[in-house]
């Protein structure tokens, strides 16, 4: 289900997020290579260790379940996230993912 104002994400769900700029991955992907879907391509160490973040709290949205290439896509990165029970709920939420090193920019969810 696309999430918008009228299909919001419900606490507890699980979303899946697609961006770029992830960086390498296990096993490697070739430039201009689409993923593998078996094994799929994680993402390499520990690059997301503060998590997603939803509304204006220091408290992680959810449990990164999936960081890695989107399988059968070229240079797109999935992230699968399960949302916390207790996340804020409201329309156009912002939504990001900080890691170690960087944070995405924020995007609005519902």
């Amino acid at each position: 289900m696309l999430v918008d104002r009228d299909n919001s994400a419900e606490p507890g769900r699980e979303v899946v997020v697609f961006g770029t700029g992830l960086g390498g991955t296990i096993p490697p992907v070739g430039d201009g290579e689409p993923a593998p879907a078996e094994p799929p391509a994680k993402a390499v160490g520990v690059l997301f260790g503060d998590g997603a973040f939803l509304g204006d709290s220091a408290i992680p949205a959810g449990d990164i379940l999936f960081i890695g290439r989107a399988p059968g896509l070229v240079g797109v990165d999935q992230y699968n996230i399960r949302l916390r029970s207790d996340v804020p709920e409201g329309c156009d939420l912002p939504f990001w993912i900080k890691g170690t090193r960087s944070a995405s920019q924020a995007v609005p969810i519902s």
